[in-house]
């Protein structure tokens, strides 16, 4: 016998970060799922929700992953030269006709961003399920023996209830 309240925790350690799996489950008529995420594992929610789906029939059961630490190499800053180029021109333009006498220094172009773009490599999503897999399969599976203990005490209560009634 299954109870449908339960809690399973894995955890999965690299060299430079970890995953920490946790997952949870309550009473409920069908099998409803809630997955909590880093945006880096955004694009794994179908496959752990399939992967709830293989493995609990009922419960309303919430997966969350956290992520601590940093991936390597996963920003790359992009800089359009030509754009800047084009902004030092304007503010020393801006400079002389407005007989500004501040002379002009790369602070001022802190103000402006459009030139240096900072942004997240695309990943590939059978590496970010290796990372992810190992703690949500081990969270899983304690859920599940979480699950069966609780049930084997219902199970002998119920028991007890019975033997009482009779």
């Amino acid at each position: 016998m299954e109870s449908m309240t339960g809690f399973g925790q894995g955890v999965y350690k690299s060299d430079t970060f970890q995953i920490v799996c946790l997952a949870k489950s309550v009473n409920h008529r069908f099998l409803e799922v809630y997955i909590k995420l880093p945006k880096r594992y955004a694009l794994l929610e179908d496959r752990i929700r399939r992967e709830v789906n293989e493995r609990f029939g009922r419960g309303r059961v919430e997966v969350q992953i956290k992520y601590y630490g940093f991936a390597k190499g996963l920003k790359e800053i992009y800089l359009d030269l030509e754009l800047a180029k084009k902004l030092k021109t304007a503010l020393e333009i801006l400079q002389s006709e407005l007989a500004f006498e501040e002379p002009l220094t790369f602070q001022h172009f802190l103000y402006f961003r459009d030139y240096l773009t900072l942004e997240e490599r695309e990943e590939d999503v059978e590496v970010l399920w290796e990372e992810v897999f190992p703690a949500l399969d081990s969270a899983l599976k304690n859920l599940k023996k979480s699950r069966i203990k609780e049930g084997e005490r219902l199970k002998e209560r119920i028991l007890s209830y019975f033997h009482e009634l009779k």
